[in-house]
C-alpha cells in the first residue's frame, strides 16, 4: 500500500471483535510512543496512572504516533492529524457471535463484584444493529450531506475507511493491514473465554433477526476475502465497499475547520471521563487520587466544577461496595495501605459476597505484611470468583511468605486455568 505522507492508522475498537488481540499486537510490534489507545476506557487508565490525553499532547508527541485505537475513537481525533495520512481501520463479526461473547464479558466483569447477569437483560442494554450503531455514532460525520436512507449512510461511511475486516477470519484479514503499516501477521488471539455462554430465553433466530444490518456487513465483509479479491490487491485500500478518498479528504476538511480550541477540547474530554468514572461508581475513587495531588490544578478544577453543575457531592458515607472497592484499588497504588484496607473492609461490611473486596483486603494485608490474614481474604476470593487470576496470584504470595511453598504452588497453578 503506497501512501503519499507518513500514514497514521487510526481505528475503531467495536467492542468484542477482537480488538484486544489487534491492540496486544500493535503495542508489541510498535516501537514505544508509536502507539496511543483511545477512549473512555482509555481515558480512565491514562487519569489513573498520570497520563495526558491526546488533546494535551504536543504536536512533536502525536507526530510518534502511527496507530491510534480504542472504543471511543471518532471524528473528533482526525483533526489531531491534519497534516497527515489518515488510514482508518474497523472490524466487524457475526452478530449472534458478538452477542454471545460480549454477555460472556460482563458474567465475568460482573462475577468479579459477586453479581449475577441476566442475559435478556443485557440485550437489551444494547442497541439494534450494535456495529452499525457504533460506527454512526464515532464517525457519522463523514457521511455526505443529503444521505438519509440509514444503509446508504452507513456505506457511505465505511467508504471512508482503508481496512474494513471481519473476526471470523482475523488472522488471515489483518495479514494486508498489518503489512501496510509494516508489521509482522499477527498469530494468535487474546482474552478468549473458554466457559459457555447461557442466553436463557434467547435465541439465536431473535438476535440475528434484530442485527440485520450487522450481519450484512459481516457476510459482505468475509465473501470479499473468500473471493481472492483482497488477495489479488495486497497494497489495498482492503475494502468490499469500495475506498473513496476524495469524500474523506472533503469531511477532513470540514471537519477541521470546525475543531474546538484546545482549551475547549481539554475541558471537554475531562468532563466527559468524569461523567463515566461517575456512572461506573469510579469517582469517589477520583477525588481520593486528586486530593493526593496526583493531578494538576487545571483538572482539579473541572473536577471541581463537573461537580457544581452535576449537584455531586461526597458526603454519604454509605457507598456501594463497587465504589468502595475502586477507592481501595486508588489507595493501594498510592501506597496508603491502611485506608485501603478500610475502604475494602467497608465493601465487605456492604456486601459479604464480593470477591473483589476480600481481594483487595488480602492485598492490604500483604502490604501491611499481615500474611495470614491475607491469605484467608484471598481464600475468600477465589472461593468466590475462581475466574480471578489475580486473586490467585497473590494468595501464592501470601503462602510463600507464610512458608507453604506446596500452597503457593497450587495457587499460581490455578491461576493459570482461571
Amino acid at each position: 500500500m503506497l501512501f503519499g505522507k507518513k500514514p497514521v492508522f487510526i481505528g475503531l475498537h467495536f467492542a468484542k471483535t477482537g480488538g484486544t488481540s489487534i491492540r496486544a499486537h500493535a503495542a508489541k510490534s510498535l516501537r514505544k510512543g508509536e502507539f496511543f489507545p483511545h477512549g473512555v476506557f482509555a481515558h480512565a487508565n491514562n487519569f489513573f496512572s498520570g497520563r495526558p490525553m491526546l488533546a494535551e499532547m504536543s504536536p512533536r508527541q502525536k507526530a510518534k504516533f502511527r496507530f491510534v485505537y480504542g472504543h471511543g475513537v471518532s471524528t473528533e481525533v482526525l483533526h489531531h492529524f491534519a497534516d497527515r495520512e489518515i488510514a482508518l481501520f474497523v472490524v466487524c463479526r457475526d452478530p449472534y457471535k458478538r452477542f454471545l461473547s460480549s454477555l460472556k464479558h460482563v458474567v465475568r466483569t460482573q462475577r468479579q463484584f459477586g453479581e449475577t447477569v441476566d442475559p435478556r437483560e443485557v440485550y437489551e442494554s444494547q442497541p439494534a444493529n450494535p456495529f452499525t450503531n457504533s460506527v454512526m455514532k464515532h464517525f457519522g460525520h463523514l457521511a455526505p450531506d443529503g444521505v438519509t436512507d440509514p444503509k446508504e449512510k452507513l456505506l457511505a461511511v465505511l467508504r471512508c475507511f482503508r481496512f474494513v475486516m471481519s473476526t471470523d477470519d482475523l488472522n488471515e484479514q489483518t495479514k494486508p493491514f498489518f503489512a501496510a503499516i509494516g508489521l509482522p501477521e499477527m498469530t494468535e488471539a487474546k482474552r478468549v473465554y473458554r466457559e459457555d455462554a447461557d442466553i436463557g430465553s434467547l435465541s439465536e433466530q431473535e438476535i440475528r433477526a434484530r442485527d440485520d444490518l450487522d450481519a450484512f456487513v459481516n457476510e459482505t465483509v468475509n465473501d470479499y476475502f473468500a473471493s481472492g479479491t483482497a488477495a489479488r490487491h495486497p497494497k489495498g485500500p482492503i475494502n468490499p465497499f469500495g475506498f473513496d478518498k476524495t469524500l474523506l479528504n472533503a469531511r477532513m476538511k470540514a471537519l477541521r475547520a470546525a475543531a474546538p480550541p484546545i482549551e475547549d477540547e481539554i475541558e471537554t474530554a475531562y468532563t466527559n471521563l468524569f461523567g463515566f468514572l461517575d456512572r461506573h461508581g469510579r469517582l469517589e475513587a477520583a477525588k481520593v487520587l486528586i486530593d493526593a495531588g496526583r493531578q494538576s490544578k487545571r483538572i482539579a478544577d473541572i473536577f471541581d466544577r463537573f461537580c457544581r453543575d452535576t449537584g455531586r457531592s461526597f458526603e454519604n458515607e454509605n457507598l456501594p461496595s463497587r465504589n468502595l472497592c475502586y477507592q481501595a484499588e486508588v489507595f493501594l497504588q498510592l501506597k496508603q495501605s491502611a485506608k485501603a484496607r478500610d475502604s475494602a473492609r467497608r465493601a465487605i461490611e456492604t456486601d459479604s459476597k464480593n470477591p473483589m473486596a476480600y481481594y483487595l483486603a488480602g492485598r492490604a494485608a500483604i502490604e501491611e505484611k499481615r500474611f495470614a490474614d491475607g491469605a484467608a481474604d484471598l481464600e475468600r476470593a477465589t472461593e468466590l470468583n475462581p475466574t480471578h487470576i489475580a486473586s490467585f496470584r497473590y494468595l501464592a504470595i501470601a503462602y510463600q511468605k507464610l512458608g507453604r511453598s506446596d500452597d503457593a504452588d497450587k495457587a499460581l497453578e490455578a491461576a493459570k486455568g482461571a
